[in-house]
C-alpha cells in the first residue's frame, strides 16, 4: 500500500471506525447487530474505493509511461530530421 492509499484509507476509516466502536461498546443488543451490519458494509465500500484508487494510480503509471515513450519518439524524429 502506498502513501497516498494510507493517508485515504486512515482519513475515511478512522473517524468511522471511532464512532462504530463507541457505538458498539454502548451494547445495544439490536443496534449492535445493525452496527455491526453497516461496519461490513463501511469496510467493504472502503475496500471497493482502495482498489479503484490502486486502479486508478496503476493507470496513471501506464498514462505516463505512453507520455515518456510519445516524447522520446518524437524527440527523435526531430533530431533525425534536423540532423546532425
Amino acid at each position: 500500500m502506498d502513501l497516498l492509499t494510507f493517508i485515504v484509507v486512515l482519513a475515511v476509516g478512522a473517524p468511522i471506525a471511532k464512532a462504530l466502536a463507541t457505538r458498539i461498546s454502548r451494547g445495544q443488543g439490536a443496534e449492535s447487530s445493525r452496527l455491526r451490519d453497516v461496519s461490513e458494509q463501511t469496510q467493504h465500500r472502503l475496500e471497493m474505493t482502495e482498489q479503484q484508487l490502486v486502479d486508478a494510480l496503476d493507470r496513471l503509471a501506464e498514462v505516463e509511461e505512453r507520455l515518456d515513450f510519445a516524447e522520446r519518439f518524437l524527440t527523435r524524429q526531430d533530431r533525425d530530421r534536423l540532423g546532425p
